[in-house]
């Protein structure tokens, strides 16, 4: 009987070998296949608190196993902790984000991305707004109210960010200058240049002067 079964599987020797593999597969793969559902703040999100709690959520619940494979990139890089429940994933600041920055999340499974998202945080800080209320009233001064005035010194900020297929276009208000963003790498200077001058056109139909004040982000 024994013979003739190690008969059998010298003829079939490949089945068993691609069974094997399968099996294998299946105890080392399954229990990795974890995906993003959703994150929290959503993507391209506006005016973000700079002390928010960033959430990702998975579609099903984590092991630890998995969670150890499992990591989170920052860009502007940022000191971040990382709190487990679930299917669920909190990242923890471990400062205050700078205000009116684009920050943008990257997470990773062994090294393989399998989400992104990104967020921009509020202009103004806590702080900044509670000088302002102090300035124009001696009680407080909500926030609605001081976005107005802002906007009525800066009316072209209504319309920021820009966004194309080629560049963003964002106001770097430490720099005094518009923030042109290259979200592609151009082959070549005279491509680059042609979409600078793109980005610049759009600058000034917002009602900005030449000279531009700007610079490039590659």
């Amino acid at each position: 009987m024994i013979k003739k079964l190690l008969s059998v599987l010298k003829r079939f020797w490949w089945v068993v070998i691609i069974f094997v593999a399968a099996v294998v597969y299946l105890v080392v793969s399954v229990p990795t296949r974890v995906g993003v559902v959703s994150s929290v703040p959503r993507d391209n999100s506006e005016a973000i608190s700079q002390t928010t709690d960033i959430f990702v959520n998975f579609d099903k619940e984590v092991p630890a196993s998995v969670q150890k494979l499992i990591a989170i990139s920052v860009s502007p890089e940022e000191p971040i902790e990382f709190i487990w429940t679930g299917d669920r994933l909190k990242i923890v600041p471990k400062e205050k984000l700078d205000p009116g920055t684009l920050y943008t999340l990257t997470v990773s499974l062994r090294g393989r991305e399998i989400f992104r998202f990104s967020f921009t945080t509020a202009l103004f800080t806590e702080e900044q707004l509670a000088r302002e209320g102090a300035l124009q009233s001696q009680d407080d001064l909500e926030y609605g109210e001081a976005f107005k005035a802002f906007a009525q010194q800066y009316p072209w900020y209504l319309a920021l960010p820009l966004e194309r297929n080629e560049y963003r276009i964002v106001y770097d208000f430490e720099e005094s200058s518009f923030r042109i963003r290259l979200k592609l790498v151009p082959t070549d200077i005279e491509t680059e240049n042609r979409i600078i001058d793109q980005a610049l056109e759009e600058i000034r139909k917002l009602g900005i002067e030449d000279p531009v004040p700007y610079y490039v982000v590659r």
